[in-house]
């Protein structure tokens, strides 16, 4: 599990699910999910890593001016609600 990360409005999560022996997920993806949700967190994503792993992405609303930044540092923000410029024409 990582620091969760903010964006306009939304905080995410990140869990790392590893398939080991014979593609048995470590942790159990199913507990995992559970568990976010128990706490507000809606799983967003799945993305396949290029290795045996998994990453599961959980977001949730924002709670306030305490979740616009991270331990690490300011949180990268993405205004997602309006499109990109058309890019310039030669």
């Amino acid at each position: 599990m990582s620091a969760p990360s903010t964006g306009p409005g939304f905080e995410y999560d990140f869990a790392t699910i590893t398939f080991g022996i014979l593609g048995k997920p470590q942790p159990n993806y199913h507990e995992v999910i559970r568990a976010r949700a128990a706490e507000g967190w809606r799983l967003a994503q799945m993305v396949r890593l290029p290795t045996d792993q998994v990453e599961l992405v959980f977001e949730r609303p924002s709670r306030g001016p305490q979740d616009a930044t991270r331990a690490d540092g300011p949180a990268q923000q993405w205004n997602l609600s309006s499109p990109p410029p058309p890019a310039e024409r030669r």
